[in-house]
């Protein structure tokens, strides 16, 4: 049997093989559950004075200009990878996010089954703290899909009726400014007269609290699709702009993960919204392309911001929350934290929004921040995919990763890079050197402290120039 030496400096030694290799398992749940126990928990306010919290402010979102849209022919509409790689070389990836509106023809049935007892998990949003970074709330036990539209359109149709006289544009910018003076100010004119119901409003150490709930990230291999499977559609259930069949298209490079389930990528992602139900300042995991899809209700409004100016948008963000950047550095990538689009724009960082509704997909680009809130009750559905045209974001990615030891990737990149056959560019041949020279380093470590130099080497498979060259 072979000798064990003892390592007299193992801390050391795992802490070098930490920085060249990391093997998260493929389901996102477990890895969240893995990193949870070290998550820093954010007991900070925001700097705000108190006086400016409790005045609501009539902002200025002038600045903040029409996200683009597109509209690709029947034809690109087939193929959507190839299209989306096509509208980046094009430049629209400077745009951060772009609203796409599908061809007339595409109508896909709404498949998910609402008059389901199932409950879904939420997390509790109380949205005066999303100004503060503070960790949401989850309820585990749930509600029912029709739970959550009755509480939702119960409190649109009491507090939203002076609104009902405006256009639809007009009601949209009276719900923003209401919005975001709630989150940052602490102040609404359609709830001013609001009493305590349910779970929603309630009054803690004698302020009124207003908590919305959002049942997130509900993969859809447990919970349902809002896309038909070919079963219940043929057409619409093998259509390539079905979520569960864009990774299978042509030039993903997620296409060999067939039988290999990987929550929130090749798995899509439904949301059930409701009014205020909020996601953060963000980019995506490993700063992955995403493409959203509202399947029906109110819809939602987005804020987007070019990867031209992510880092801009960062060092205003660590200037608006100095008190929570000293508690955690890495706060934004806990997805907790709201700025306005007036506060970004009269910052210097530009920002566009939109209003998503039923029947349109939202595009972001890799690296784009990205955040928004519900309009009132919605479903939704969300995927990530890989492009060659991401490529170069993944290794800027994972460098901030490796940075912040705080977030662990989704998936591996040298397993993505390894086990795809499509034909990458030269960066794959740097991956692939660089994969090869830290297994190296690795046999050398593990031989120089575990293995009797009296016994014989256990065979490992060596690299060859051919394994170095061969995706170049």
């Amino acid at each position: 049997m072979r000798k064990r030496r003892e390592y007299k400096n193992q801390s050391k030694f795992l802490e070098e093989l930490e920085h060249i290799i990391h093997k998260p398992d493929l389901s996102r749940e477990f890895i969240i559950e893995k990193v949870k126990p070290q998550s820093k928990t954010v007991l900070c306010h925001h700097n705000s004075s108190e006086e400016e919290k409790s005045a609501y402010v009539d902002r200025d979102f002038s600045k903040v200009q029409e996200m683009a849209c597109y509209y690709p022919t029947e034809e690109e509409f087939r193929q959507p990878i190839i299209y989306f790689e096509k509208l980046f070389k094009e430049g629209a990836w400077k745009h951060g996010c772009i609203k796409i509106i599908p061809p007339s023809s595409f109508k896909p049935p709404f498949s998910f089954n609402s008059k389901s007892h199932q409950k879904m998990p939420f997390r509790s949003q109380t949205v005066q703290n999303l100004s503060k970074g503070k960790e949401f709330t989850y309820n585990k036990e749930g509600e029912t899909y029709e739970d959550f539209k009755t509480k939702s359109q119960a409190l649109e149709e009491k507090y939203f009726r002076s609104l009902q006289n405006l256009s639809e544009k007009e009601r949209n910018m009276e719900i923003q400014k209401d919005y975001w003076n709630l989150v940052e100010n602490h102040s609404s004119k359609l709830f001013d007269q609001a009493e305590p119901s349910g779970d929603i409003i309630k009054y803690e150490d004698g302020q009124k609290v207003f908590r919305f709930n959002y049942a997130a990230d509900l993969p859809v291999n447990k919970y349902g699709s809002g896309f038909p499977t070919p079963e219940q559609d043929e057409e619409y259930g093998k259509h390539p702009f079905n979520f569960m069949n864009i990774n299978d298209q042509e030039k993903s490079l997620l296409a060999f993960c067939k039988g290999k389930d990987i929550s929130g990528i090749n798995v899509p992602w439904f949301y059930i919204g409701m009014l205020y139900s909020s996601f953060c300042w963000h980019y995506e995991d490993l700063m992955m392309y995403s493409l959203n899809y509202m399947h029906q209700g109110a819809g939602k409004i987005w804020y987007s911001i070019s990867p031209q100016h992510r880092e801009k948008f960062e060092k205003v963000a660590h200037k608006k929350f100095k008190e929570l950047l000293k508690e955690d550095p890495n706060f934004l990538l806990n997805i907790n934290s709201m700025i306005s689009p007036d506060y970004l724009t009269k910052n210097g960082v530009p920002v566009t929004y939109t209003h998503q509704k039923p029947g349109e997909f939202i595009l972001t680009f890799p690296s784009s921040y990205h955040a928004g809130f519900s309009l009132g009750f919605n479903a939704a559905e969300a995927v990530n995919f890989a492009a060659p045209t991401w490529l170069p974001y993944a290794e800027k990615a994972m460098k901030i990763y490796f940075k912040s030891r705080e977030k662990v990737p989704v998936i591996p990149m040298q397993w993505l890079i390894l086990e795809t056959d499509y034909k990458l560019p030269k960066y794959v041949s740097k991956e692939v050197r660089y994969e090869l020279s830290a297994r190296r380093k690795i046999r050398k470590e593990y031989e120089k402290h575990f293995i009797d130099p009296d016994e014989s080497e256990i065979p490992i498979c060596s690299s060859t120039q051919d394994d170095e060259t061969k995706y170049e």
